[in-house]
């Protein structure tokens, strides 16, 4: 039942499994004929996007090209990639062309464009549910929590990668591993721990990325569930995802203009952002 979803999911899919061989076991490219998802660029966007962070009032993409615009070619596509990973669950969040244009503006810092006939361009007009309506307020940190996460994948070599994310591994043994090695994670990033997990192995982990959300379903069904069921909506009841301190957040997510914004109220969950 995990894998259900009323939208077209087939295209993330087939992108998210060429992901898993290409560039998590391996160290390949969706988008290039080369190495990119290698441990020495993740390591220098550890060093210049999750231990820099900008906490003035420009846009995501300025503060993005001031982090990594003297950064190598390798590791601005390495960005633009792990930012269509992040936008590739989504479905009314972002919408799809909004979705490739911030692929497209990051990719631009190095003067590449998103070729309209890729995969990654492609699965851009999919997607597979709802992230809750901090997913674009909290984006460098769900972001931040993708690249640790590749950090400590990276760390292991070929034949351990596989064992963990490869088609067929273990689901329960990833979700333990991903847990200890990127503990807690705070300021929204457990959402994106939902959806990675949902992600890697759509038959075992529900498409429920706000981890109130599966608390709320296991308080109001709880052992109705089928004993399935309940494993794949994996609520820990110690967990929670508590939020950023507003100024902090808001200032490192978008700046001035989503600050105006969202200072008036939260957008209602699933609401369409095309400014995000």
């Amino acid at each position: 039942m995990a894998r259900f979803t009323e939208q077209k999911r087939s295209k993330v899919d087939a992108l998210i499994d060429r992901w898993r061989t290409e560039c998590l076991v391996e160290d390949g490219s969706l988008l290039f004929p080369e190495s990119i998802w290698t441990a020495a660029n993740v390591d220098l966007l550890i060093e210049h996007f999750v231990e820099n962070p900008l906490e003035d009032d420009d846009d995501f993409v300025s503060k993005l090209k001031r982090q990594l615009g003297d950064q190598p070619r390798e590791v601005v596509r390495l960005m633009a990639e792990t930012i269509a990973v992040y936008l590739a669950f989504a479905v009314t969040a972002v919408g799809p062309a909004r979705k490739r244009e911030l692929i497209g503006d990051v990719l631009a810092f190095k003067g590449d464009d998103l070729a309209a006939d890729s995969d990654v361009a492609k699965a851009m007009d999919g997607g597979i549910g709802g992230p809750g309506q901090g997913y674009n307020s909290y984006r460098p940190f769900l972001l931040m929590y993708l690249v640790r996460f590749a950090r400590a994948l990276k760390a292991l070599d070929s034949s351990q990668r596989a064992d963990l994310v490869a088609a067929g591994a273990d689901p329960w043994a990833f979700r333990e591993w991903l847990d200890s090695v990127v503990p807690d994670p705070k300021e929204g990033a457990q959402t994106m721990r939902n959806i990675l997990l949902h992600l890697l192995f759509p038959d075992s982990f529900e498409r429920i990325a706000v981890p109130e959300d599966k608390a709320q379903i296991v308080n109001a069904l709880g052992q109705s569930l089928p004993r399935a069921r309940q494993r794949s909506v994996e609520v820990d009841r110690r967990r929670g995802s508590r939020p950023a301190p507003p100024d902090r957040t808001r200032s490192l997510a978008h700046g001035s203009r989503a600050r105006g914004r969202r200072a008036a109220g939260p957008c209602r969950r699933g609401a369409p952002d095309s400014s995000a």
